[in-house]
């Protein structure tokens, strides 16, 4: 036969009932600050984005054969054009000659982000709702007409797809 002190009982179950309380709380206020955390992935869309787009032109250090004004970069990258349609991207190709810069070919679409891509650069302005952008250069040879001539390639893309909470 237990002898049971029931003024003990009723101390500790008040005590039970306390530390339940507590690590609820804890736990609730736990889930509640991972979950607000905003979310802001921009910048690595936007990186992603411009690093396909150059795997996708430049190959082994050529310019791919065929890339011209008529280039299907959504069919030849494997990119959705549906994306850019909701005006949350933009990418634009440009292709210099190297030695008086004239612009070879120039492909874009999307929403032109250019200019705020521009303004994100200053970094004393407020840009948190502006698009994150990524800009990429690269020398690479072009065989055109049996005659091989170093051009510079230059992608330019932006991603304001500003997410919410977790």
């Amino acid at each position: 036969m237990l002898l049971r002190n029931k003024k003990g009982d009723k101390v500790f179950a008040f005590w039970w009932i306390f530390i339940w309380i507590v690590v609820a709380g804890a736990i609730i206020l736990s889930v509640n600050v991972f979950y607000s955390a905003p979310v802001d992935v921009r910048g690595a869309e936007a990186e992603m984005l411009n690093k396909k787009i150059l795997d996708c032109v430049i190959e082994n250090g050529f310019l791919i054969e065929g890339f011209d004004e008529n280039f299907n970069v959504f069919e030849k990258c494997k990119i959705s054009e549906k994306v850019f349609g909701e005006g949350g991207f933009y990418f634009r190709i440009s292709v210099f000659d190297e030695k008086n810069m004239k612009i070879y070919s120039d492909i874009f679409k999307g929403v032109v982000f250019e200019t705020e891509c521009k303004l994100t650069e200053d970094k004393n302005l407020e840009t948190k709702y502006f698009p994150e952008c990524s800009k990429v250069s690269r020398d690479v040879v072009n065989v055109k007409d049996g005659k091989f001539n170093k051009i510079r390639v230059e992608v330019l893309t932006a991603s304001n797809q500003i997410g919410g909470r977790l």
